[in-house]
């Protein structure tokens, strides 16, 4: 029987891809003075680090080579993940809502060099909310035949792993996330907290103590989705959120946010964020003297994607 109970808790964060994540995490700590939620990591097959943003957080990835993030060094919004509040509960009813989604996928790794392999996180893939896309159909069917975890394992850090995760991160992905903070002892700025509603509370008073940094940051606002087959990706964004309805055709929110604004479009992508400041004047006239400010209105500012390495962020 389908439940009429959410099984989406929050949105957990938004993955922005580029060539060089370390810079790109300098200018979201550094010159936009944003709190770090965790500093640029290597992993096997990827680096990882993250902003808090206030309601959410920034994840800044580099995976594969130059080559295969389309040749330059410009970022893109590829995914965006949510937490629920038991990941394999949430697969199970997903599948009886006939929504596409992965088994649960956990990753193991070991936290620091030297320390036993550990399982760190689990992930469950979804198809058809951001546009569908062969490669994510694959792994969403790959996940569930026998043995898919241990080859997975067998896998860790391998150039295969790394065009899989290229390729699955190369377009306009949304996932769940499930973290087990019992094994994050050897994390900076993830082992302080027993659970996540203590990292995301921590995360956000950071950006309040810092009063939301050089642009007066408060949260973000909403994020913009493009998708070619506007009526399905609706129908399953309904499937995700019941019962929540949307706040207006094709917008849809849970808890603090951000919301997810879905947009015909001719292409599947993640087309940007809107952030919501304390004072637009404020953020204009910082903006205006990095020479990072591109167009404007009386209600909203855009940064100059060439300044943030080719990124859409809109001010409100």
């Amino acid at each position: 029987m389908v439940s009429n109970k959410p099984v989406i808790k929050q949105l957990d964060h938004v993955i922005a891809r580029v060539d060089d994540a370390e810079a790109l995490h300098r200018l979201f700590s550094e010159t936009f003075q944003l709190p770090v939620s965790w500093a640029v990591k290597s992993y096997k097959a990827f680096k990882s680090g993250g902003i808090s943003l206030g309601n959410t957080n920034l994840e800044i990835l580099t995976v594969g080579a130059k080559s295969d993030a389309d040749g330059d060094a410009s970022a893109r919004f590829c995914a965006f993940a949510f937490e629920c509040e038991s990941l394999s509960e949430t697969v199970e009813e997903l599948g009886r809502r006939k929504l596409k989604c992965s088994s649960v996928v956990p990753y193991i790794e070991s936290p620091a060099e030297g320390l036993p392999k550990t399982h760190l996180w689990s992930n469950a893939f979804l198809d058809g909310l951001a546009g569908s896309d062969l490669w994510t159909r694959y792994v969403i069917f790959s996940t569930k035949m026998p043995g898919y975890q241990f080859w997975a394992n067998l896998l860790r850090g391998s150039r295969v792993e790394q065009q899989g995760i290229s390729r699955l991160f190369s377009g306009a992905l949304v996932f769940l996330v499930e973290y087990e903070y019992q094994n994050f002892k050897n994390m900076p700025l993830w082992s302080d907290f027993k659970n996540h509603d203590e990292k995301r509370a921590a995360d956000a008073e950071a950006l309040r103590a810092q009063a939301g940094g050089a642009l007066g940051l408060l949260s973000v606002q909403e994020i913009t989705v493009s998708v070619k087959d506007y009526e399905r990706a609706n129908e399953n964004w309904k499937k995700l959120f019941a019962p929540v309805q949307p706040l207006a055709q094709g917008l849809w929110e849970v808890a603090d946010g951000p919301a997810v604004r879905v947009v015909r479009g001719e292409r599947d992508l993640i087309q940007g964020l809107v952030f919501k400041v304390a004072d637009l004047e404020r953020a204009k006239t910082f903006l205006r003297e990095k020479g990072m400010l591109d167009s404007t209105s009386s209600e909203q500012i855009r940064i100059d994607p060439a300044a943030i390495y080719g990124l859409d962020i809109r001010l409100v």
